[in-house]
């Protein structure tokens, strides 16, 4: 069958490409006459349709069942990542958690070695109060040490001036010949 007319006689379709709907006894069919066909082509039987129909649904039917795999792995994978998660987020918990005593412990020790530290500048305040104290009573121990040499300096003196004058000595006085 030969293209030759304008229009198709079954759906006056003026392109042999296009296949409108035809509408018979309420249903909506393609037109299937055979001027929609190519010339090289004849037009395909109700049975190679079918056969088309049937390999595309076959094709969305594995496409439909790989994307549902598809998702059942995101599903899994979620499940995998949820609970992995909760096993880093009990992981990190258990961390903050020896962090906190961690953190406990070294505030317990720097308030101790605070105390020590208060405790030692204490003790060295009072040492440096000793140590002056010390230094004053051996000042003052110099100071009588010096006045004392002097005295006995004097005491010296005075026992020469007293030999040199022949004054009597202390034992002379007790008795003593």
């Amino acid at each position: 069958m030969s293209n030759n007319n304008k229009k198709c006689p079954t759906c006056d379709s003026p392109d042999p490409a296009r296949h409108p709907a035809m509408q018979y006894g309420g249903e909506v069919q393609v037109c299937k006459d055979p001027w929609h066909a190519p010339l090289d082509n004849p037009v395909p039987t109700e049975l190679e349709t079918l056969r088309a129909d049937l390999a595309t649904a076959a094709r969305a039917l594995v496409e439909r069942e790989a994307e549902c795999e598809r998702w059942k792995q995101a599903a899994l994978n979620v499940g995998r990542d949820a609970a992995s998660a909760q096993t880093e987020r009990d992981t990190l918990r258990a961390q903050l958690i020896e962090a906190q005593q961690d953190l406990r412990e070294e505030e317990k020790r720097h308030r101790k070695a605070a105390v020590d530290r208060d405790e030692f500048a204490a003790k060295l305040h009072l040492a440096d109060q000793d140590r002056q104290i010390l230094s004053d009573c051996r000042a003052a121990l110099h100071a009588q040490l010096a006045e004392r040499d002097a005295e006995i300096g004097r005491l010296r003196a005075c026992l020469d001036e007293c030999a040199r004058a022949g004054c009597p000595t202390a034992a002379d006085m007790n008795g003593v010949e």
